[in-house]
């Protein structure tokens, strides 16, 4: 899935608009490669 697939998921699910569907992923996206380069795991438990 691309982060592009995603949006569309989380904005048609949410009734969200793309653009603040699109905002929230590239901040999950974000914050999980930021935790990685820490040296920190990275879980989506669930």
């Amino acid at each position: 899935m691309k982060k592009r697939d995603l949006t569309d998921l989380i904005a048609s699910r949410t009734n969200m608009p793309k653009s603040a569907a699109a905002e929230q992923v590239h901040r999950l996206v974000h914050d999980i490669l930021d935790s990685l380069r820490k040296g920190q795991p990275a879980e989506l438990p669930g």
